[in-house]
């Protein structure tokens, strides 16, 4: 992967964070602004939602996933990804206390992605430079799909319920353009990685 493609795989892993806590439901009132992070508990006592919110949680750990995956070229940057990565899966954990049992509560899909991500990310810092090329770009294309699909589709079944509660109709909120340009690009370094001719290392 060149040095290139590496930059456009942060920017985008980047960007689709900054989606993320951007506005998704806007609105005049600042508490009432909702953003894809927000959502993932807001969902939860929307009548009529039934989705599984623990969806607004996979674009946080697809980042993650994806950023120790980019083949950094020193050790250092390959550990501050790591650091970062672990960093994200950290805040998707239930809160403290909720954490010593999260495992067997109402938060234990959380807390499954939250310490299997954990697992991902050092698995990753060990497997990532031993993929091959396509390999990683199969991966980087299925990890942007994960990141913005799951999450995006979630919103859209949900946008009536919030209507009903906010009793008018919302627009379309900033967060999503950069989420879905972030995505997008990552999808692209992927996409470029997996159709090159010399499947190198």
């Amino acid at each position: 992967m060149s040095r290139r493609q590496t930059w456009t795989g942060l920017i985008g892993i980047a960007l689709a964070l900054v989606g993320v806590w951007g506005s998704w439901v806007p609105h005049r009132a600042a508490a009432l602004s909702l953003s894809a992070w927000d959502l993932a508990e807001f969902v939860r006592f929307v009548p009529g939602a039934l989705v599984p919110h623990e969806l607004f949680y996979l674009p946080v750990w697809c980042a993650g996933v994806a950023l120790v995956n980019l083949r950094l070229g020193k050790w250092a940057g390959r550990v501050g990804a790591a650091l970062v990565a672990l960093g994200l899966m950290a805040i998707i954990l239930p809160p403290w206390p909720d954490l010593l049992n999260g495992y067997r509560a109402e938060f234990r899909w959380r807390f499954i992605l939250g310490a299997g991500g954990m697992l991902a990310v050092l698995a990753s810092m060990w497997l990532a430079s031993r993929w091959r090329v396509r390999v990683l770009g199969a991966l980087l294309v299925g990890l942007a799909l994960l990141g913005a699909v799951p999450a995006l589709w979630q919103y859209l079944q949900v946008r009536g319920e919030i209507e009903a509660v906010y009793g008018a109709s919302i627009g379309w909120g900033w967060g999503l353009a950069p989420f879905l340009v972030g995505w997008g690009l990552l999808a692209v370094v992927g996409a470029r990685s997996l159709v090159r001719r010399n499947d190198e290392r």
